[in-house]
């Protein structure tokens, strides 16, 4: 094993209740995301240079770790984190570009970001259920709908790219800022 394996290892099995890193690894989940342009951050490691940074926290004891890079979310061998991790980690870009106006932001620059399996995180973790949402199209269904056939069409119109970023700035960003943000 690894010098930053070692690192990550104690660090979770003395932050979790179980005293050994198998059992530890299932009371943690990705709770944020952060990103780091200038790659100044040290994994609890010792990874050097992070660009994303990630909190986890302990479903059982509520501790709380940070920062932990990409590489030691995937050495939890959790697929659910893994999945958590790579869409909060969209989600955060989506959050960087929409403070510097997502409206301006062209359509190659946020399909990259909205893949079918964000869209469907997004689905079913309830962000699509807000009032704004549900207004804009109807229901938390048919919002999702709407963003999977827009996400689906190479070249959508003036129109559903004007929805998506609707859904984005009044819907999708607040959410994950009260859910995620401190």
């Amino acid at each position: 094993m690894s010098y930053a394996f070692e690192n990550l290892r104690a660090a979770v099995v003395d932050a979790s209740e179980a005293d050994n890193w198998s059992d530890a690894v299932g009371e943690w989940y990705v709770s944020s995301c952060e990103i780091d342009d200038d790659c100044e951050e040290t994994c609890i490691c010792g990874q050097e240079n992070l660009r994303y940074l990630y909190t986890i926290r302990n479903r059982l004891n509520g501790n709380v770790l940070y920062p932990i890079g990409s590489r030691c979310i995937k050495r939890f061998e959790n697929p659910d984190m893994d999945e958590d991790a790579e869409y909060l980690r969209r989600l955060e870009m989506l959050d960087e570009m929409g403070k510097h106006g997502i409206w301006e932001s062209d359509w190659s620059e946020l399909k990259p970001l909205l893949s079918r399996g964000t869209i469907e995180w997004l689905y079913s973790m309830g962000a699509l259920e807000d009032r704004r949402c549900v207004s804009f199209s109807g229901d938390d269904d048919r919002t999702r709908e709407l963003l999977l056939k827009t996400f689906n069409r190479r070249c959508p119109s003036y129109k559903q790219i004007k929805a998506v970023k609707a859904i984005l700035s009044y819907c999708v960003l607040p959410w994950y800022e009260a859910e995620y943000c401190d």
